[in-house]
């Protein structure tokens, strides 16, 4: 098994080069020039933080800030549960209420019925 070498005219091998540069190398420029753009951009935003950094927790005035910050979403989670158990309580008072009305009701009508047999009892009692 042997494999034959392909000879390729070196004009040609020279031309195709060239050309196949020529066509990608304009591409090739502008991603790099903007890759080393980026780069340098991104360093300067890294040394723009690190120093915006560096002054923030040089400030002793915003510790309590970002301590009480730090708190803010354990707060929410304890008004989220407030809010829930509330929620609950309303419902259950709601219940009650309605219960108590029906009971009311039903001490009413029997408190009605009740009077009513006493005046049947004292009309028969006098006639």
């Amino acid at each position: 098994e042997h494999e034959e070498a392909i000879q390729f005219d070196p004009q040609t091998v020279d031309a195709l080069s060239n050309g196949f540069l020529d066509s990608f190398q304009p591409m090739f420029e502008q991603v790099t020039k903007h890759l080393k753009e980026l780069q340098h951009s991104q360093q300067e935003m890294m040394v723009a933080i690190k120093t915006e950094d560096e002054n923030l927790s040089a400030l002793p005035q915003l510790k309590p800030a970002v301590d009480s910050l730090s708190k803010v979403p354990q707060y929410l989670g304890n008004l989220q549960t407030l809010r829930k158990d509330m929620d609950t309580l309303s419902d259950r008072v709601e219940k009650l209420k309605r219960r108590t009305m029906k009971i009311m009701q039903r001490k009413q009508g029997d408190e009605n019925q009740a009077a009513e047999k006493r005046a049947r009892e004292q009309a028969q009692q006098r006639g």
